[in-house]
């Protein structure tokens, strides 16, 4: 997925050729996978919000999962530590079920050369890379196997550094194949620091039908805590699947030439019932209003809804995930399937996200 290059890094070889598996031959479990994606991003807004009540909680459950499966694969034994738990499926299943979901998400990829964050491409843009690093020190062994696998079905590009040119190398990855949106790592770099897994993800695209600026104006937004504050909203009436549960509605609003083989790019807006937090929905709201948009959208009719939706730019710092997923189960030590003795010590996401009249776009590095 990334072919990007390094000053500072050397590659590593390896003789396997990165394999294509297509959604039609994971359908079985690919469900299960979905699902875990939907809890693992329930958790993650759970977590968040309720870290830091009242401000913005941005999160990238598929950014996450995709870094688990490229541990996953090095972990001593995925199941009994938690990751199959948290990724929907175990072994080799895993892999080519992950591995289809990003070569799906790929199918919108090309070169980010040119790409500018600030205007939408009119042909959407999804792209998805992998990246593993190991540190150059005579005490660390890293599994040609593991090295080989990740290759396989992750298509991660692999290269050693000096340590003291770990953050640089780690740094500009993220700047590259988020196209500029994050520029510096979240990994902070110590001396025990052996290894750096990195995922990416950046969108892009332009609505179906776009908002029109002279309709936007400024309005009162209220914040979760009951707090206010001024804020430029977007207006406009549309005709799209919408569907409501208890405590919440949702809309699903379509991007342009997102339609390729029957699967859509869309943004799914859910709005809690007025006064509730999202933190007070339960987890599984998100998947449900995801699921009744599925129903609607298939539906004979839609329904025309007013929509009043925030312009957005928002940044999240580097965001520790790691005693999130310890408390989700996982065990985050032996990782011999990688090299000996390794465990993991930080797991860090930055998230981007950009929303106004044209479109949206957003990225993730984990």
């Amino acid at each position: 997925a990334s072919c990007s290059s390094s000053a500072t890094g050397t590659p590593l070889t390896s003789t396997v050729t990165r394999e294509t598996v297509s959604l039609d031959s994971v359908r079985t479990s690919l469900a299960d996978a979905a699902g875990a994606c939907d809890e693992l991003g329930a958790q993650l807004l759970s977590h968040l919000l309720t870290q830091s009540p009242g401000t913005n909680a941005l999160a990238s459950p598929l950014s996450l999962a995709l870094a688990l499966a490229l541990v996953a694969d090095g972990a001593t034994d995925a199941t009994t530590q938690g990751y199959d738990k948290l990724l929907g499926v175990s072994g080799q299943e895993r892999d080519q079920t992950w591995s289809a979901v990003q070569t799906a998400l790929n199918r919108n990829d090309r070169s980010l050369d040119g790409f500018d964050p600030g205007k939408p491409p009119e042909t959407p843009l999804v792209h998805v890379a992998n990246h593993v690093v190991v540190v150059d020190r005579k005490d660390l062994t890293v599994s040609q196997t593991y090295l080989d696998t990740v290759l396989r079905w992750f298509s991660a590009q692999i290269e050693k550094v000096p340590l003291g040119d770990l953050a640089d190398n780690l740094s500009k990855w993220a700047d590259k194949n988020t196209a500029g949106l994050i520029k510096k790592t979240g990994i902070e770099v110590t001396g025990d620091t052996a290894l750096v897994l990195q995922n990416a993800l950046l969108f892009a695209a332009q609505w179906d039908t776009p908002f029109k600026a002279e309709d936007t104006r400024e309005d009162t937004f209220t914040r979760t805590d009951g707090s206010t504050t001024q804020t430029k909203f977007m207006h406009g009436t549309r005709t799209v699947p919408y569907a409501y549960g208890q405590g919440w509605a949702a809309v699903r609003l379509g991007y342009q030439g997102g339609e390729l083989d029957g699967q859509g790019l869309a943004m799914d807006v859910v709005l809690p019932t007025q006064g509730t937090s999202p933190a007070d929905l339960p987890p599984a709201t998100w998947a449900q209003a995801s699921a009744a948009l599925d129903q609607a959208a298939a539906g004979p009719d839609q329904n025309e809804v007013k929509i009043v939706l925030p312009k957005l730019d928002l940044t999240s710092g580097p965001t520790e995930l790691l005693e999130m997923l310890k408390a989700l189960g996982l065990d985050t030590s032996s990782l011999d399937g990688i090299a000996l003795g390794l465990s993991i010590s930080q797991v860090v996401q930055q998230v981007r996200l950009l929303v106004d009249e044209e479109g949206t776009v957003a990225a993730a590095p984990t």
